[in-house]
This record gives structure tokens, C-alpha cells and sequence, in this order.
């Protein structure tokens, strides 16, 4: 049986301090840092939440006209999905933020005040930002930039983080990520999207399908058909998500 030492006995170490003075102080330092970090994913997980769910679906949903989803279905979804996919999944944990965060309408569809050269989430902002309060906004500037991309799992931590490569820009993340790493193994690949905020990454519109590991090579090969889409030029985050975008939809379906 182990025995619990008290805040006076004589530190476990050896070093002849009491163990509240010593490594008591270690480890209370190590679980207060693990309990920031946690509060930390925990706030951003409830940040991206609150943005979608209070703001960003019901405005695109049932504010918006009907036809507008309808259009961006036609764009991102093909005709026939694969067997293996999850339709109600891949609706709402795939579609909905790639719509929201990623298609440009190139319609206004009558409406007015609405911009078609801009995402649905920039044209909210625009129109309702009385709604949101600063971290809210802040979280929508931040989902911008972010792109789709195929990324290779290197590390799983369980119940704590997965190590990424993204396989189309080579640069590796770790991502704060605790229903991925029960089911995530390494090797696996995965079509998604990272956010990064407040120094906290996490996956946002994640397809709910895994690529298997043989299609390493595969995607090798799109990259560099991808390159040559690109007038030859590198990859950027900026070409991923605008000149390429369609490219990997159809890919990855």
C-alpha cells in the first residue's frame, strides 16, 4: 500500500527538505500547468461551439434562403457519396463549417446586403456583429485563413493531443484533440482543418472518414498535380484554400 505523505514529512527525494518545500511544490506547479492547458483547449472547444451553434448555423440555416445551402451542397458534395461515409456526420461535422468558413457564393441570390465575393461567416460579421462579443469575433477572423488539408498522424497521445504532418505544406502540429487520440492511430490520414487561437490548435470541420495508410503515396502524387495546378509555384496556406479548394473536395471524395 502506498503511503501518502504529509505536507511536514521529509520529502520523498532525499533532499532533506520538508515536502511541502520541495517537490510538493513541483508537482502542484505541473498540475496547475496541465489544468491551464486543459482550460485552455476547454474554452476554445466551447468558443467555436458557441460561434456555430448561436450564431453561424441558424444564420445560415434558417436566416438565409433555402436555395443558398442548396447551391453550396451542389459544390462540395458530389452526386453520389462513398459507401463507407457517415451522411449525417459529414453534413454536420464537415459541410457545415466548410460552408460557413470556406465557399465564396458568387451570389447574391436577391438578397439584400449581402456580399457574394465573401464567406457566409464574413458576410454575419458584417451584418450582426452586435451579436458577438470580442472573443466570438475573434474566433471568426481567426477561422479566415484556415484551409483544408490532408494531414498524417505521427503521435497519439492519449486523451491529450495527436502530432500532425500536413502532407500537402510538410509542417507538423500538435493539436489538442481528446476524442481523436481513442480514435486515431499513427500512420492514419485525415482531411480537415486547424484552428489556431489564443496559442491552442484544434481540428475544426474534420471529414468524419480516415484515409488508410497506403494512400501515402497517392497523395505524394496529388501533391505534386496539385503543384503543377498551381503554375508550378509552392504550395501556400493562401492557394489550399482559394485556387485549390475545389481540387481537394474532388480528391478526397
Amino acid at each position: 500500500m502506498a503511503v501518502k505523505l504529509g505536507r511536514n514529512d521529509a520529502c520523498f527525494c532525499g533532499s532533506g527538505k520538508k515536502y511541502k518545500k520541495c517537490c510538493m511544490l513541483d508537482i502542484a506547479t505541473d498540475q496547475h500547468s496541465l489544468q491551464g492547458i486543459d482550460l485552455a483547449w476547454r474554452n476554445l472547444r466551447e468558443l467555436e461551439g458557441a460561434v456555430l451553434d448561436k450564431h453561424l448555423i441558424p444564420y445560415a440555416t434558417q436566416n438565409l434562403p433555402t436555395k443558398v445551402m442548396q447551391q453550396a451542397v451542389e459544390y462540395c458534395l458530389p452526386d453520389e457519396l462513398p459507401t463507407p461515409l457517415d451522411k449525417e456526420l459529414l453534413f454536420k461535422n464537415f459541410f457545415i463549417p466548410w460552408c460557413i468558413f470556406n465557399w465564396i457564393p458568387l451570389s447574391d441570390f436577391g438578397l439584400k446586403n449581402f456580399n457574394a465575393k465573401i464567406t457566409l461567416a464574413q458576410n454575419y460579421m458584417q451584418h450582426h456583429a452586435s451579436a458577438l462579443n470580442n472573443k466570438e469575433k475573434r474566433c471568426i477572423i481567426a477561422m479566415q485563413p484556415t484551409f483544408y488539408s490532408f494531414y498524417s498522424i505521427l503521435r497519439v497521445e492519449e486523451n491529450k493531443a495527436l502530432h500532425v504532418k500536413d502532407m500537402l505544406l510538410g509542417t507538423t502540429h500538435m493539436l489538442k484533440e481528446r476524442l481523436g487520440t481513442q480514435m486515431l492511430k499513427r500512420g492514419d490520414i485525415i482531411f480537415g482543418r486547424i484552428l489556431t487561437l489564443d496559442k491552442q490548435s484544434i481540428f475544426v470541420g474534420m471529414a468524419p472518414f480516415t484515409l488508410p495508410t497506403d494512400y501515402h503515396h497517392d497523395l505524394i502524387d496529388f501533391r505534386k498535380w496539385l503543384i503543377e495546378e498551381n503554375d508550378g509555384k509552392a504550395l501556400t496556406p493562401d492557394a489550399l484554400r482559394n485556387e485549390l479548394d475545389c481540387d481537394l473536395l474532388d480528391y478526397f471524395f
